[in-house]
Formats: structure tokens, C-alpha cells, sequence
């Protein structure tokens, strides 16, 4: 029996951890950590869902937003209403009013669940997610952050495949404003690669889900291989492009500069300034800003000589916490 499983009550629920948080779930998200806890800071469900909020805030592109309520209208996938950062209930009357059968994959809304409707009640907790790749070295942890397609994921695989450096998360992570000090939470043990970064890289025999139907990016699942307790984010490394034949260069940033990198790095930074006081957030990305070592990191957006464009990143994680030798 899944281990996840809470087989006394009348329906499934799956009990899990992610964030920080733990989660009590109608549907099974492999994704996650299983989870002993008996409450619940988060509850998923599958329930029906308006089609719209009464007196919305805000309105645009398949949101809605109240003081309380974030309504994500997904085409083809379904609806997800999530509520005072403690519940997301999950609607798929529209995906199977579009397709026959089952409509679709389990996968796909996982997708969605785990992206944008959790991005949102984490913003509506008034945490601060970041849209990172994060590597342990040493005591403390390394997030990688930059634009679609520079590279984050594929990074943290490489350093991890090639060095050995645990993987602690990719895709989504979250300092928590009732720590103590800046403490990076992981959030789904998955790590996104292009098929093209996979074979480059080895994980051909690991266990890989296509992400969403029709495209060449896998989720490779990560089980065990992750660590589930939060760790001291030591530095923020921004991933910038540099043309071919340049070489990389590693910069540390500071001031204005850094409090622009680290709120670059917010996961769906829209919803956060909906969802949330806008003074607030800036004063969490400044207080960041100033807690971390923050640089930038430009390099040809390739796999190619990775290990030679990588050579600035691994002298200064050798120096200042891994002790290794390079």
C-alpha cells in the first residue's frame, strides 16, 4: 500500500509534504514527499468550482482574484480555486466537456497544481516562492535563477551528475518570513530537462514523465535523491547569455542591482503583486537581497565545454562552502 495512503476514511487522501507544509490530498501526487503528519496546513480536493468570483479584484486572462479567493481557469485542463492560502479544490468539468474518455493526463494537471496554483497560495500566505534551481554545497544551498530556457534546470543536473552536489530543488522554492534567517524550503522532488539536456547529460535509465503532452521537456522524479529539510541559502547566481566565443564570467552584484536579480527570480510575480501587499514583497525581495551573495553568471546558453564555462561557479562554491578541489 502507498505509504502516502490514509486508507481509514471513506475516500482516498494522500498526506504529503512540500514548502514547509503539509498537505492532506483527494488525488496522489508522486511528486511530493510522503508525509506521517495528521494536520494539515493544506487541503486538495476535487470539487465543483464557479466559473467565476463574486466582486473580483481583479479580472484578466483566465484569472480572478477577491480578497480571499484566486480562481485559475486553465483551457483544457480545468478550473483551480485556491482559498486564504489553505486549500486548493480542483474542477475538471471543462477539460472532459472538451475531450472524450478521461480527458487529460493526471500528469498535466499535476502540472498545474503544483505551478501556479500552489505558486498562488504561497503568495497568498505571504511567502516568498522563487522560480530556482537549487544545489547543496557544503552546509548551506546555491539557487540558479534566469529567464526560460537559460538553464537553470540543466545546471543543477550537471552539477549534481558530473560533482556529485545534492539536488535539494528545481523549478519552485520558498523562504518563509517566520524564519529566523533565509531558509530555502524544496518544493516537488523533480527536476524539468529538454530531451536534449537528458541524453547530454545520462539520465537516459532514470524514471522520466513527459511534462506536458506535445513537447520535447521530461520531469525526471527524483524520489529520495532530494533532500526534504530546508537548508541556509548561502547565494543567488542570475543566469545571463553571452555571445559564442566569449568567456564565461561570474560577477557579484550588490545594491539595486541585487534586490533587481532576486526579485527577477519571484515564481509568478504577477500573482504575488495581486495577492499581496505591494510594499511587503518589496521589503521581503530587499531583506533577501541584503541577507545573500547574489552574482551574475554569463555563459553561452549551450551544453557544450559546460565544465569549462561552469569552472567560475565551482571555484567559488569550493572557496566559500564545499572545501573541494578543482
Amino acid at each position: 500500500m502507498n505509504s502516502c495512503l490514509n486508507a481509514k476514511k471513506a475516500f482516498e487522501q494522500y498526506r504529503y509534504s512540500v514548502y514547509g507544509l503539509s498537505v492532506l490530498s483527494e488525488i496522489e501526487i508522486p511528486e511530493l514527499t510522503c508525509s506521517q503528519q495528521k494536520t494539515a496546513d493544506v487541503v486538495v480536493s476535487l470539487r465543483d468550482v464557479p466559473e467565476s468570483l463574486l466582486d473580483p479584484i481583479v479580472r484578466r486572462d483566465g484569472l480572478q482574484i477577491s480578497e480571499s479567493k484566486c480562481l485559475l481557469n486553465i483551457p483544457k485542463i480545468g478550473r483551480f480555486l485556491i482559498e486564504n492560502g489553505r486549500s486548493i479544490s480542483i474542477d475538471r468539468r471543462e477539460d472532459r466537456s472538451r475531450h472524450r474518455g478521461n480527458g487529460t493526463r493526471m500528469t498535466d494537471l499535476r502540472v498545474y497544481l503544483l505551478g501556479s496554483a500552489f505558486g498562488a497560495l504561497l503568495h497568498q500566505r505571504e511567502w516568498l516562492p522563487l522560480h530556482v534551481s537549487a544545489i547543496q554545497a557544503g552546509r548551506s544551498v546555491w539557487a540558479f535563477s534566469g529567464d526560460s530556457g537559460a538553464g537553470k534546470s540543466t545546471l543543477a543536473a550537471f552539477l549534481n551528475r558530473r560533482y556529485g552536489f545534492p539536488i535539494v530543488s528545481d523549478d519552485v522554492s520558498v523562504l518563509c518570513p517566520q524564519d529566523s534567517k533565509p531558509l530555502l524550503h524544496p518544493g516537488p522532488r523533480k527536476l524539468k530537462l529538454w530531451k536534449s539536456a537528458i541524453d547530454q547529460i545520462g539520465f537516459k535509465n532514470e524514471r522520466l514523465v513527459q511534462d506536458l503532452q506535445n513537447t520535447e521537456k521530461y520531469q525526471l522524479y527524483l524520489g529520495d535523491k532530494t533532500l526534504h529539510q530546508p537548508l541556509p541559502i548561502r547565494g543567488l547566481i542570475l543566469l545571463n547569455r553571452c555571445e559564442d566565443g566569449v568567456p564565461s564570467t561570474l560577477e557579484r552584484v550588490q545594491g539595486i542591482r541585487a534586490f533587481e536579480a532576486v526579485e527577477s527570480a519571484i515564481y509568478r510575480p504577477r500573482l504575488g503583486r495581486y495577492l499581496r501587499s505591494g510594499p511587503k514583497l518589496m521589503q521581503d525581495i530587499a531583506q533577501l537581497a541584503d541577507s545573500i551573495d547574489v552574482y551574475q553568471l554569463r555563459r553561452r546558453w549551450s551544453l557544450e565545454n559546460m565544465a569549462q564555462e561552469l569552472g567560475p561557479v565551482l571555484e567559488l562554491m569550493a572557496l566559500q562552502e564545499a572545501g573541494i578541489e578543482i
